[in-house]
Parts: C-alpha cells; sequence; structure tokens
C-alpha cells in the first residue's frame, strides 16, 4: 500500500483537523486508564528537498507508470529554476541568481507527498 489509512493530508475524507483530534483522543484515552502517553515528532519539510528524481522516475515506472504519464511526472520534475529574493530594511529586493533544481520535489502540491512516498 502506497498510503497509509493514516495519512492525514491529501486525501479527500481526512484533514490536519482529523490527524489533531486523533492524536488528543489517544493520548487522552491512554491516560484515562493509567497508561503513559508520550510521542516522537519530527518535521518532514526538508525532506521532500531530497527526493532523487532518477530514482523517483525509476520507481514510478517499476509501478507501471510509463509513456505519456511518466513523461509528464518527468517534465514536472526537471528543468525547474530558483531564485532566493530577499528585502532588507529599505524595502529593496536582492535576489540571488537563478539555479537549476536537482532535486527534491515541489511543497504546496497535491502529488508532492505522493512522490516524496514512492521515494
Amino acid at each position: 500500500m502506497l498510503l497509509e489509512n493514516e495519512q492525514y493530508e491529501f486525501t479527500s475524507s481526512l484533514s490536519a483537523d482529523n490527524a489533531s483530534y486523533t492524536l488528543i483522543h489517544e493520548v487522552l484515552s491512554a491516560m484515562n486508564i493509567k497508561h503513559i502517553a508520550g510521542g516522537i515528532y519530527y518535521d518532514l519539510s526538508k525532506a521532500f528537498d531530497c527526493v532523487n528524481h532518477r530514482v523517483l522516475l525509476a520507481k514510478l515506472e517499476h509501478y507501471g507508470i510509463r509513456g505519456i504519464f511518466r513523461a509528464l511526472f518527468k517534465s514536472y520534475l526537471t528543468e525547474r529554476y530558483q531564485t532566493v529574493a530577499l528585502k532588507d530594511n529599505t524595502n529593496s529586493v536582492n535576489c540571488s541568481n537563478w539555479e537549476l533544481v536537482k532535486h527534491g520535489v515541489p511543497q504546496g502540491s497535491i502529488v508532492g507527498p505522493l512522490f516524496f512516498n514512492y521515494t
């Protein structure tokens, strides 16, 4: 299974609100029966920047995504450029040079988490 039942974001019926409710419910239920409740939390936002395009495309092909759909995903991932813009206290904007994005999946997209799960 590529997406777990507990995949709360980017599914039609579950959201971050559902994830929060489930977490609070589980912790309070455990505490009510005198169990110890604990958790480990981590931020995966930087992990999205580490996805290797070649590996991801090979895995997509392994799962049967070939031909025009693979080409579409390849064009979505490759030949992307980014720059950083900083505004100083005088409202002047300074920009870095445009650089080719060599790895990572676009964050804030619907397919980003799915691509991340494939790697």
